[in-house]
């Protein structure tokens, strides 16, 4: 398999960095398999997609992230896979911008 195409890469607030790479729709398919129902399909594309540090954070610990770090590589990541707005239970994301802190 080729190499994967790095889409963008950033520092987190923490000082850790993130790659975030260019997803396939076998990634999305692989995403709507991991997910316990439709709203956590993003987790998946987040395991599937990001490396925090040089590695693929597992889904679990996705689920359990802070808020604020969570929010923080969301934002990033949902426009460059295409995606304009993103809703979690309760949650709307705006299609740009980021909170204010």
């Amino acid at each position: 398999m080729a190499e994967r195409k790095v889409l963008e890469e950033f520092e987190l607030s923490d000082g850790r960095k993130v790659k975030i790479y260019e997803g396939k729709a076998r990634d999305l398919i692989a995403a709507q398999r991991m997910a316990e129902n439709p709203d956590e399909i993003i987790f998946g594309l987040l395991h599937v997609l990001v490396e925090v540090d040089g590695k693929k954070v597992p889904l679990e610990e996705w689920r359990e992230m802070d808020i604020p770090t969570f929010m923080e590589v969301v934002f990033k990541v949902t426009p460059l896979l295409g995606i304009s707005r993103l809703t979690l239970p309760g949650i709307s994301l705006p299609s740009q911008g980021r909170p204010e802190a």
